[in-house]
């Protein structure tokens, strides 16, 4: 069964995935690449309405004094289910450039208290998310 968000859930969750991209202070392209790549195929953004979503999630951030109000947002539209899967969207996002920075995983928990996301269940999520970075680095090697 396919899911549909609704825009403002679309919303919340790019302003989400940013906040946890820009948590170190350094906004990478790998991390800008895996949010395009996350917004299109997890919530069905179509390619031409990305840059638009992206613009207005950057100024919304940018306005946003914290992360409850768009978290707030996630946590009353979404069921268990998507909540875990978009943790690991998050989590995503944060090793994307190779690492998972500090700040990034401070980030994360902070939202997942806000999804109340138990904590085995958000340790669950890193480690398939690292695991899947781990098995495409050795890939390569």
């Amino acid at each position: 069964m396919e899911k549909s968000f609704d825009d403002d859930v679309i919303l919340a969750s790019a302003m989400l995935l940013l906040k946890v991209a820009q948590a170190d202070e350094v906004l990478e392209e790998d991390e800008v690449t895996t949010l395009r790549d996350i917004l299109e195929q997890f919530f069905e953004v179509d390619s031409n309405h990305l840059d638009p979503l992206l613009e207005r999630a950057r100024q919304e951030v940018a306005a946003a004094t914290g992360l409850f109000e768009p978290g707030q947002i996630l946590n009353d539209k979404l069921d268990r289910e998507d909540k875990l899967e978009f943790i690991k969207c998050v989590f995503e996002v944060g090793y994307s450039d190779g690492e998972l920075h500090h700040l990034e995983f401070h980030t994360i928990r902070h939202i997942a208290n806000i999804l109340q996301i138990e904590h085995q269940d958000l340790i669950a999520a890193r480690a398939e998310v690292r695991s899947w970075f781990d098995d495409s680095t050795s890939e390569s090697v």
